[in-house]
This record gives structure tokens, C-alpha cells and sequence, in this order.
């Protein structure tokens, strides 16, 4: 609150704000209250799943690389658009366990390359606003990735451990089922046994505890198969709101993204009323 009052009043001229300082907080304040009633209704948090990249590049008679170049150019287009909405998490599904299993090494190689290149235009974001944005990522990727590309997630992570007001979190190399799995076994170990088992004691367990619920789940390049994905945020999306688009990654636009929150909004989410 304090850092957005400072640059707005750095913003006004100076003579204005010794003539009416009153007026001056009290068009911060009428500016502010305007902001979080246009934003009010839209989903806080948010998980995205891109699918499509391959088949685009399928499609047009081109390697598998070629579509995740692709949908690199859409993903940064849509990090841009999303915080305009006051998200404050938001996850972006990027490698799952199968992906890195069942891909030839040829194109997960290229998607390391593509990861770096990725999280320095993160940062490169994150350090050039004022969003404040703390960058997580979550799943294997410690035992699986390079180590200069381990390396690179963990300095990224401690660059921005200092930020709360916004969370963008990369699920890499993830498995939901496997992350309840080792959050149960995680807990046996070490907690103690007059402890009862609540969904906070659970969340303390699970890389992802500090999600909350998931209120929206969009998945793009769904032809007749809209589905979740191995098991993605299982615990954080009971009461999830899903919107599954037919157009691959790579096509998708900020103007469907666009309908999909306003779509959102105007939904009635009863929760069992």
C-alpha cells in the first residue's frame, strides 16, 4: 500500500500537492477503490494447461520444436495479460513426468533450452514492474533437469522469496498423484502421531500448500477430449471452474483468454448452496 501511494504521489505535481494534499490521497483512494471494483468477480487463482504445441507444428509439416516455439510466443503474451485481472496465483503447467519420459531426448533437450530462455524473460519482467511477483516452481525437476538449469529455477526462486503480492508457479516435470503420494509418506515420517490429520496439516506436506483453492482451470487443444491432467493440483481443485477451448496453444489469443475470465465472472458459483 505504502510503495503505491509513494508512486502516485511522485507522479503529481508537486505545487498540486502542497495546495490539496487531502484531494490528492482522496483520488489515490477513489482510483484504488475503482481498480479492485473492475477486477472484483474474476478468479484469484488460476492454473493454465497449453496443450496443442505438437500437433500445431504436426499440422503444418514442421518438427515438434517448432510448435513449443510457438507456444513460447503465446505464453509470454498471456503472462502479460493475466495480472491485469488482480490474479494472485498463477500456474502454468510447462513439463509433466510423462512428457519427460515418453519425448524423444532430441525435443526435451530443445524444451531446456526453451525453459532457460523462458525464465529470463520472467525475470526480466518480475525485476522491470511492480507486481511484485514471486516465482515458484514445483514438481522433479531437481533430479531431472541440468544442473545450470536447476541452478537458474533456484536463483530465480531466492530473487523473488521476498515478493507476496503475486505467485507465478511452473509445474515441472509433475505428477499430481505422485505429489499426494509423497506428501502422505512425507507426513507419516514426521509428524507426530497425537496430531490430527487436517487439510491445513495436509497443505504443510504438498510442494503446492501455499495454492490456495484453484477457482479456474483453463486447458487449451481440447478436440473432443477435455480433460485434466495427471492429477494437477489435486488437492486445491474440488471446487475449480473449468474452461477447455479447442484452439491449440499456439493460437490462443488474449481476446479468448479475455472471453474466458469475463465468461468466469459472470458464472453463479453456488459451492453446495
Amino acid at each position: 500500500f505504502l510503495k503505491d501511494l509513494t508512486e502516485f504521489m511522485e507522479l503529481q505535481p508537486k505545487r498540486y500537492l502542497a495546495a490539496d494534499p487531502e484531494k490528492t490521497l482522496s483520488i489515490f483512494y477513489g482510483r484504488n477503490q475503482r481498480m479492485a471494483s473492475e477486477n472484483a468477480g474474476f478468479p484469484k487463482t488460476v492454473v493454465v494447461v497449453p496443450d496443442g504445441n505438437r500437433r500445431k507444428a504436426s499440422r503444418i509439416g514442421l518438427p515438434a520444436w517448432r510448435g513449443h516455439e510457438a507456444g513460447y510466443e503465446t505464453f509470454k503474451i498471456i503472462f502479460d495479460a493475466i495480472w491485469k485481472y488482480d490474479v494472485e496465483y498463477f500456474v502454468f503447467w510447462a513439463l509433466s513426468h510423462d512428457n519427460l519420459v515418453k519425448r524423444s531426448s532430441k525435443e526435451i533437450s530443445f524444451l531446456f533450452s526453451l525453459f532457460q530462455k523462458a525464465l529470463e524473460g520472467v525475470e526480466e519482467k518480475i525485476a522491470s514492474d511492480d507486481r511484485e511477483i514471486c516465482f515458484h516452481a514445483i514438481g522433479d525437476w531437481k533430479e531431472n533437469f541440468p544442473q545450470a538449469l536447476s541452478l537458474q529455477i533456484e536463483s530465480l526462486a531466492l530473487k523473488t522469496c521476498g515478493n507476496s503480492k503475486r505467485h507465478f508457479t511452473l509445474l515441472l516435470v509433475y505428477d499430481g498423484k505422485k505429489e499426494i503420494f509423497d506428501a502422505m509418506n512425507k507426513m507419516c515420517q514426521l509428524r507426530s502421531s497425537d496430531v490430527s490429520i487436517t487439510e491445513t496439516e495436509v497443505k504443510k506436506y504438498l510442494q503446492s500448500g501455499y495454492i490456495p483453492d484453484v477457482d479456474l482451470y483453463i486447458r487449451t487443444g481440447t478436440e473432443g477430449d477435455p480433460h485434466l491432467s495427471s492429477g494437477a493440483l489435486m488437492f486445491q481443485m474440488a471446487n475449480a471452474q473449468l474452461a477447455f477451448t479447442q484452439t491449440l496453444w499456439p493460437n490462443f489469443t488474449v481476446e479468448e483468454f479475455d472471453k474466458i475470465m469475463l465468461n468466469y465472472k459472470n458464472r453463479e458459483r453456488r459451492l453446495g448452496r
